[in-house]
């Protein structure tokens, strides 16, 4: 009975590898590119990216007063949120807007010099009739949609649950069918699958050795980009689940009024948002880095406040956030990256790791290498099963 399901687990992995190996080609390939996306948006963009030093002791404009600027100079769009965060004095600032009205417009990123509020450019991300510039944008939503929109989210989605359960068979076969008494460690079990025997090298041989030596190398890896995939494209699915398994912070985030104005307006809210980060921070004993965003949806009916802390894993980005009331400033909620519940945590982690937002620079070269040894996976794997085909 072991023999004949360990022989089904093992026509399973088979024909689903094989079926997602070229959305996992599409997905690991641009994946690697993009550890790098900002680096690469700099040097192939530096006409919106990169400001001319400013003289000495010239601060840069108010990011609220270049939102108003932005207004000014098209008002026909509307943004959901304002960069607060200062970057290093040779970085633009750009903010993501869309249509106020009806009316389509060409463009969804503004970019601005901070000290003039001059416009240094726009662009409609992803969009390659426009020139080179939306090269980055391209790979970006290849990476996570197929150029599909929101069907390919959900196609990408879906083939990231059904690679984390692929992960979850492959696991299995990694133990053996018989294992005597003695043998109780893991390491033990695994030892000789790990092994990659350069002795046998040869023909068929070869490739079974390295599809499944290297795969078991990275396999917790290989389950990190897999689920964390889950919750960037499938989020139903994702959260669900591990609210079941874990601890979850439980947000106020119920909407009021929404055909209604907010009666702050972002100066105020912002104002508000840095007295209670204050207090929270106080409160739950972290300490603030700096402030990063802040932002209003209308069908959330509450502005948000985001700062980076030393709570947050990501480096380049604030996911500490608290959600104010849009008419009083009221907080609703607050929620903390790390720390406070387990599935957070969790989330916070593995979706830093996927997005190479972990330490510096050799991390992202780790993370691009990662996304190659996938490509090897996929090949050696399509390979075994080209050539038992003949």
């Amino acid at each position: 009975m072991k023999y004949k399901f360990r022989s089904l687990i093992v026509v399973i992995h088979r024909y689903v590898g094989l079926s997602l190996a070229s959305f996992l080609f599409v997905a690991a390939l641009s994946g690697s590119i993009l550890s790098f996306n900002h680096e690469l948006e700099e040097l192939i963009n530096p006409e919106l990216f990169i400001v001319p030093i400013p003289k000495p002791f010239q601060k840069k404009l108010d990011p609220l007063l270049l939102h108003e600027k932005v207004k000014v100079a098209f008002p026909n769009i509307s943004t959901d949120y304002i960069p607060l965060r200062s970057l290093a004095p040779e970085k633009s600032f750009s903010i993501s807007v869309h249509s106020a009205t009806n009316d389509p417009i060409d463009f969804d990123q503004v970019f601005l010099d901070p000290y003039t509020g001059r416009v240094l450019g726009t662009r409609m991300r992803g969009d390659l009739s426009q020139g080179f510039k939306n090269i980055m944008p391209f790979i970006y939503k290849l990476h996570y949609s197929l150029l599909l929109g929101d069907i390919g989210e959900l196609i990408f989605g879906i083939i990231a649950l059904i690679w984390t359960l692929d992960i979850l068979f492959v696991t299995y076969l990694t133990f053996p069918l018989n294992t005597s008494k003695r043998d109780i460690w893991i390491i033990r079990w695994w030892k000789h699958s790990w092994h990659i025997k350069l002795s046998d090298f040869k023909s068929l041989k070869r490739f079974v050795n390295l599809h499944k030596s290297i795969g078991l190398w990275i396999l917790p890896i290989l389950f990190i980009f897999a689920w964390s995939s889950v919750y960037f494209n499938l989020g139903s699915i994702y959260k669900p689940v591990m609210h079941i398994l874990f601890e979850y912070q439980h947000l106020n985030m119920n909407a009021k009024n929404l055909s209604t104005n907010p009666k702050l307006d972002w100066y105020e809210a912002r104002e508000i948002g840095r007295k209670l980060m204050l207090e929270e921070s106080i409160k739950y004993g972290f300490k603030i880095n700096y402030e990063d965003f802040i932002g209003y949806f209308p069908k959330r009916d509450m502005y948000e406040y985001f700062v980076n802390s030393d709570r947050d894993i990501f480096q380049n980005e604030g996911k500490t956030r608290i959600y104010l009331d849009k008419n009083t400033g009221k907080l609703l909620s607050i929620r903390i990256p790390t720390g406070q519940a387990s599935s957070d945590t969790i989330t916070s982690w593995i979706t830093a790791f996927h997005m190479a937002a972990i330490g510096n620079v050799w991390f992202k070269v780790f993370i691009a290498l990662m996304g190659g040894i996938i490509v090897l996976l996929i090949f050696t794997g399509v390979f075994m099963w080209w050539r038992k085909r003949h």
